[in-house]
């Protein structure tokens, strides 16, 4: 948690290739959340699941609070690979889909791989931030196309040029359908 000094929300996830694109944590906001003292470090986590995490380690649970009135607590986020300037993001929202039946209690939330992480980062107003990731990939996407295609045109204009016979022409047209084949 930014606002507090050595604390860290200890964070559940069954994905771990989706960190980079971490915009949220999500809590249940009826869950009670425990601050735990472990060493030099707090832990926030489900109260339920602390015998279950930190099994017989030395601590001590110095608060706790429901899972609703973490909203909007902000945290430092792992990785800073993918530019964001939305200002709801990287904070933590309540979310019903959000249990207790294993991990922490909270849950790692990357809106481009998952249907409720979606929709939480929308209705969290987090949704900018998605929206102009996913116009930048796209917009990436579509440059890199485009490219590949202007090189398909211009390669056998060239082979032309350069007095290529028919059969040059065929072997390269098979080859880039090799390629667009691979692709798909």
């Amino acid at each position: 948690a930014l606002d507090e000094r050595d604390t860290y929300f200890l964070v559940w996830t069954t994905t771990p290739w989706t960190l980079p694109s971490n915009l949220l944590l999500a809590v249940h906001p009826d869950v009670e959340y425990a601050w735990v003292k472990r060493g030099n470090e707090t832990l926030i986590l489900a109260k339920s699941l602390v015998p279950a995490v930190l099994k017989d380690e030395p601590h001590e649970i110095v608060r706790t609070a429901l899972g609703r009135e973490l909203d909007g607590l902000r945290y430092e986020r792992l990785f800073d690979y993918l530019p964001v300037s939305a200002l709801e993001a990287f904070r933590v929202r309540p979310a019903e889909f959000v249990t207790t039946e294993d991990g922490t209690g909270i849950v790692h939330i990357a809106p481009a791989y998952g249907e409720d992480d979606l929709k939480l980062a929308f209705s969290s107003n987090a949704g900018e931030a998605v929206a102009a990731a996913m116009r930048k990939a796209v917009s990436g996407r579509l440059d890199a196309q485009k490219k590949v295609l202007e090189a398909k045109l211009a390669v056998p204009y060239a082979l032309t040029e350069l007095g290529a016979n028919a059969q040059a022409l065929e072997l390269y047209q098979d080859a880039i359908g090799v390629f667009d084949r691979r692709r798909s």
